[in-house]
């Protein structure tokens, strides 16, 4: 049984080069996709059918977490059982730790608004002075 449900998926894995197997197939329709397959005549999301199959069962009251923080990434290398606090514990650490362009927020890398609507907030001087950058040269220099 294991050898057709692996002769069925493994089309629809592809091996990166940071040793992610990301799945190509079937998504689901979240903001951050996961994917998505058949089995036993309902759909069930590929990493945890993997993992329960190729590991071990996933422990009552926990959920799968994703270490290489790629939500397609069916790899049980990159796989760990642990429970939904410790899941939004880490996502939140992480989102703290990186910008969404993967920059490190180092505190030589912060840039912390001033004033106005978002006062206080943390943002990536590197994605900044890019941003900044695309305006200048979009509108350059305004004539009054």
């Amino acid at each position: 049984m294991l050898t057709s449900v692996m002769a069925r998926l493994s089309p629809k894995i592809v091996e990166g080069d940071n040793g992610c197997w990301a799945w190509t197939g079937a998504t689901t329709s979240r903001s951050k996709p996961y994917g998505q397959c058949k089995y036993k005549g309902r759909n069930v999301l590929v990493h945890t059918l993997l993992y329960e199959l190729l590991k071990k069962p996933i422990p009552e009251g926990h959920e799968i977490d994703h270490l290489c923080r790629n939500a397609l990434c069916c790899n049980q290398a990159h796989l760990e059982p642990v429970t939904r606090r410790e899941n939004i514990r880490r996502r939140l650490d992480y989102h703290k730790a990186f910008c969404k362009h993967g920059h490190a927020m180092t505190p030589e890398n912060i840039y912390t608004n001033p004033s106005g609507r978002k006062k206080g907030a943390r943002n990536c001087k590197v994605c900044r002075d890019k941003r900044c950058h695309q305006f200048w040269l979009r509108y350059g220099r305004r004539k009054h």
